[in-house]
């Protein structure tokens, strides 16, 4: 889905890693529990993780239990409920981020040299801390999702050992409740002048 750190705002960073860290803790129809124990049932694995220009759903499984994948995926990437008892492990993994980075000297080091490279009015100078964590709400998670993940904002792959011609109609039966939106101006982000 294209949508990640560059749809954040200042004062919500971390929210498209929120978002992501959510999709497999439950939806309409399945809640964490059941979304971890039918992909592990089948031996693949279902993950989800964003960078600067996207978010990423993946799921593997062998090509017999493609299935599996045609029946999770759609369900994390369309009907995800966010569910607020399962915010606080998530929080808690992005605050071990924000912490393990102090002990790090690479890390802290990137995340400082972004941020003196970008600046402080950029999304790309923006850096992850206690406070952008601490203050992404339910209804953030909601909304990010609401406004970026349609079908016309996704690219969707498929690799390995399928039937090509049986594939289409299989994806369009997994993914028919997903619709397409309006979707925000593109945002762009321009580097910052350089100081010669």
């Amino acid at each position: 889905v294209k949508a990640g750190r560059m749809h954040e705002s200042k004062d919500k960073v971390g929210l498209a890693s929120f978002v992501t860290g959510m999709l497999d803790k439950g939806t309409r129809s399945r809640n964490a529990s059941k979304i971890a124990e039918a992909i592990d049932f089948v031996g693949g694995s279902l993950r989800a993780s964003s960078d600067f220009d996207g978010s990423y759903v993946s799921c593997q499984a062998r090509s017999e239990n493609i299935g599996t994948c045609l029946s999770l995926l759609p369900d994390v990437v369309v009907n995800p409920t966010f569910p607020k008892a399962e915010m606080k492990t998530v929080r808690e993994n992005l605050m071990a981020e924000v912490r393990g980075r102090r002990d790090n000297a690479g890390q802290l080091a990137t995340a400082n040299f972004a941020n003196e490279l970008w600046g402080d009015d950029n999304a790309r100078g923006w850096v992850l801390s206690a406070k952008t964590v601490n203050g992404i709400e339910h209804k953030d998670l909601v909304q990010f999702h609401r406004t970026w993940f349609k079908p016309n904002n996704a690219v969707l792959v498929v690799a390995g050992d399928v039937n090509s011609k049986t594939l289409p109609a299989r994806l369009r039966t997994a993914f028919r409740t997903w619709r397409k939106g309006k979707l925000p101006e593109p945002k762009s982000v321009e580097p910052p002048a350089l100081n010669r």
